[in-house]
């Protein structure tokens, strides 16, 4: 029922949700926190003690009507609201086991992106109905926070807080802790009204931490078979990049994928070349200055000069690096 925008709280007993006699007592403080405060919102509560009775069984419905027959009350008390909500909460409150109660304040732990003033909020409840001593209750407080917190890091800085760490002061560590959190993921985030290196500037730390939470992101910038070197590299890292091509000369590619067309001549090159296409760089390419029908050494054999045409019926050669290097010495 809605008065003038007001929501009344409703049916207490068709919103309870646990039979559990601490349960219906902690649900019950609630509830009637809601009724008093409908109460002044619509200024019913300077109406008389028996209309203001009426409306709060009328809120508890047939249940609480029922119930509110059972209660052993002079017929004036019953006309009196005071002593009407008192006797509902006696109802209650005596069902109320401590040790239950603080069984539940023990074993909550703050969850996953749960907010610590939400945790923090919790526990407050939970813990007003423990019955601590007034001289241990806060220091109670401040171990459930301690040890209930879901950040390793924040946990670690209580921990190493020098002297007493009061509850005030373990309050406000989590709290700076998680809004310093908060600070830095937005400073991460991309900036749409900045423009050139500043949105570089933003993005590449964003970038960084979500390749830390996700390892699989960071591989899908790899280039796949790269066109100028035929590889599997990050971007803009083809080992092909500035290399002479063995195959036309022409530079930022591989001899591997290199797509020029073979004219049957050998364009004059240097004598020995790295061949970068090759993965183990272990192997060097012997290309002739002259044609390859020029291409005659002489040998020593038996001390007497012999003239040899080298013709491996390849347009290269191709040897180890120990043995050009070996070559290189002998001459």
């Amino acid at each position: 029922m809605a008065e003038g925008g007001l929501r009344a709280p409703g049916n207490f007993f068709k919103t309870l949700s646990s039979s559990n006699p601490s349960e219906s007592s902690r649900s019950w403080s609630s509830w009637l926190n809601q009724f008093d405060f409908y109460m002044v919102a619509t200024e019913k509560n300077e109406k008389s003690e028996e209309v203001q009775v009426a409306t709060l069984l009328n809120q508890l419905g047939h249940e609480g009507q029922e119930l509110f027959k059972t209660f052993d009350m002079t017929d004036e008390n019953r006309k009196k609201i005071k002593e009407v909500k008192k006797k509902f909460t006696e109802y209650f409150a005596p069902r109320v086991k401590e040790e239950f109660e603080r069984f539940r304040f023990l074993k909550r732990v703050q969850l996953k992106d749960e907010r610590f003033d939400t945790f923090l909020a919790s526990i407050q409840t939970l813990i007003s109905t423990c019955n601590f001593h007034e001289v241990v209750n806060d220091k109670v407080l401040r171990d459930r926070i301690v040890i209930g917190i879901n950040s390793e890091e924040v946990r670690e800085e209580l921990l190493n807080v020098e002297g007493d760490l009061d509850l005030t002061k373990c309050i406000s560590i989590c709290q700076r802790a998680e809004a310093t959190k908060s600070y830095l993921h937005q400073m991460a985030e991309p900036d749409s009204s900045t423009t050139g290196a500043s949105v570089d500037a933003v993005s590449k730390p964003r970038q960084q931490y979500d390749n830390k939470r996700n390892p699989n992101n960071s591989r899908k910038q790899d280039i796949k078979n790269c066109k100028y070197c035929g590889r599997d590299h990050p971007r803009r890292k083809c080992p092909a990049y500035g290399k002479a091509c063995n195959k036309c000369g022409k530079k930022n590619h591989f001899s591997n994928v290199c797509k020029a067309t073979s004219t049957g001549k050998t364009k004059p090159v240097s004598a020995v070349v790295d061949d970068n296409s090759v993965s183990d760089d272990i192997a060097y390419a012997v290309k002739p200055v002259k044609s390859a029908s020029e291409w005659i050494i002489t040998v020593m054999c038996d001390k007497k000069p012999l003239k040899l045409k080298v013709d491996t019926g390849a347009s290269c050669n191709v040897i180890p690096k120990s043995t050009m290097l070996c070559l290189n010495r002998m001459n």
